[in-house]
């Protein structure tokens, strides 16, 4: 019979309880020095701006200067390219006489 009691005395609690509200808690992430994290778009838009800053802080060289440093680059990679492809065709022909010999 306590057993009885005790079920209807639940139900009543139950049926006067209040539906409760609930509440949505963010959970606020830190950063390696305890600073509250920013949102992601904030994050990127501070990367762009001191990105740009220090874009401004770059010394630019002539263009003149730039092109005549390309055109030295270039000459030497061609240079070079002639170079191993001589080297290239003296040891492949030699290859090819050595196979010859040995046949």
């Amino acid at each position: 019979m306590a057993d009885i009691d005790n079920k209807t005395n639940a139900t009543e609690v139950v049926a006067d309880a209040k539906p409760k509200t609930v509440e949505k808690k963010t959970k606020i992430k830190y950063d390696k020095n305890g600073k509250p994290r920013q949102k992601f778009t904030a994050r990127v838009a501070k990367f762009f701006r001191s990105t740009k800053s220090e874009l401004k802080k770059i010394y630019w060289m002539p263009w003149k200067l730039v092109w005549k440093s390309t055109l030295v680059v270039l000459v030497l990679v061609a240079f070079t390219a002639v170079i191993i492809g001589g080297l290239d065709t003296l040891f492949t022909a030699g290859l090819d006489s050595l196979r010859s010999i040995v046949r």
